[in-house]
């Protein structure tokens, strides 16, 4: 589809013009040209013999967002086609797409961040597929009442994930998930229950049941000699709340546990606004020696801007990059960005998604850290998780790696 076009990109965050150069190069587009401003756009655009066959821009963008650079696209005579991306709500997209069409411009599609190969592709390699919001919605079906007596009743409890380093093959943490069990419908996965818990405002009340819980696990853990760093997930918006170490120190105290047992890792659900409380947060977090992990890395949500204004001290890949990397250009692309960006700034690093030798390969020659993911286990029960841990000492099997690459199964 793509076969000899130019491709211009248009994003003020290096990470996405990266990522997006990757996937375009992947298809094969004849050039794909960067540019990190709408400015910038506008001026190669206009460079005598310059043909530009598609537009990527995003919306949010400073000195000139996107809805000013569709004006000036109009004005330019630009008759390629164009395609939006954006974090904004779906309301504002659709609303761009629209002033587009109003302005004569040959708008093939949206798609929000974070970005995901799969919205990509049904962007760029199925034109018949319906525009606007690529992500499914999930239906929202509880109440709070019902939701209250889960948390009360240990019907939402977390199911723990090992984390393992690379060098070592030896577990070296965990991140608590969590899970529902209900009685009638089995266990119950996050995206299934989450969208109404945070549509009834219920966030800040099953973050810290789970926190309890998962402390008082790892309270059990070090009585028996396991010590297991635990990472429980805390929203963007959670952030804001100047009361959050408080709260999260004096459920420490109760558990007799350390700051240094645990991890926080801050899930992609909103932008992690930059403003005098988030900051005080996290740092006052990482005074009291918790380590502060930015999740989904690469996804549009947790970007490199994030890592420039927070005391993060660690990246997590999105597992959306790490499945199938080893024959994915777009995704090779975000892991070499997230090791260069986490080791210029001392942070350590993790990819999730893991389900192959080969990438567990991949990410190893890379310099990753850490990984988790289902080629070493999936989220398990705490009472299935303890005994896992205390197998072989902590170290789990895996081919040799000579075995991979004598066999030459391992991309460069």
């Amino acid at each position: 589809m793509f076969n000899g076009q130019t491709v211009l990109l248009v994003d003020d965050d290096p990470t996405q013009l990266l990522i997006l150069s990757g996937y375009f190069q992947g298809l094969c587009a004849g050039a794909v040209l960067e540019a990190g401003s709408a400015i910038d756009a506008l001026d190669m655009l206009r460079q005598p013999g310059q043909a530009i066959d598609l537009i990527v821009s995003d919306l949010m963008m400073p000195d000139m967002d996107g809805i000013e650079l569709l004006r000036e696209l109009k004005h330019a005579g630009y008759d390629g086609k164009l395609a939006l991306i954006s974090s904004l709500n779906q309301a504002m997209v659709n609303s761009a797409r629209k002033l587009g069409d109003m302005h004569g411009l040959n708008i093939i599609g949206t798609c929000r961040k974070p970005l995901r190969k799969a919205g990509l592709d049904a962007l760029f390699l199925a034109p018949d597929m319906p525009r606007g919001n690529l992500e499914a919605a999930t239906n929202v079906d509880f109440t709070a009442e019902q939701i209250t007596a889960a948390l009360e009743n240990g019907a939402i409890r977390p199911f723990y994930q090992p984390k393992v380093d690379v060098k070592q093959k030896r577990i070296t943490g965990a991140e608590a998930l969590v899970r529902w069990l209900d009685p009638e419908r089995g266990v119950l996965t996050p995206a299934q229950f989450l969208p109404a818990v945070e549509q009834l405002n219920m966030s800040s009340e099953l973050t810290f049941a789970l926190m309890k819980a998962v402390f008082r696990d790892i309270a059990s853990w070090k009585r028996q000699g396991l010590e297991v760093k635990t990472a429980v997930n805390v929203t963007a918006g959670e952030i804001g709340v100047l009361e959050l170490p408080d709260r999260i120190g004096q459920l420490l105290r109760d558990e007799g546990i350390e700051a240094s047992d645990i991890a926080i890792e801050i899930t992609e659900n909103a932008v992690l606004e930059f403003n005098t409380d988030s900051l005080e947060v996290l740092s006052r977090l990482r005074l009291m020696g918790i380590d502060i992990a930015i999740d989904d890395f690469g996804t549009g949500f947790a970007n490199i801007k994030s890592l420039k204004e927070y005391p993060f001290s660690e990246l997590k890949i999105d597992q959306s990059f790490v499945r199938g990397m080893t024959d994915d250009p777009f995704s090779q692309e975000t892991v070499r960005a997230a090791v260069t960006l986490g080791r210029q700034m001392n942070m350590r690093l993790l990819a999730e998604g893991i389900e192959t030798a080969e990438e567990w390969e991949f990410v190893r020659k890379r310099g990753v850290d850490e990984v988790q993911g289902f080629l070493i286990a999936k989220p398990m029960p705490v009472e299935e998780f303890v005994p896992f841990c205390l197998r072989n000492d902590g170290l789990v099997s895996l081919p040799p790696v000579s075995d991979l690459e004598d066999a030459g199964q391992i991309a460069s």
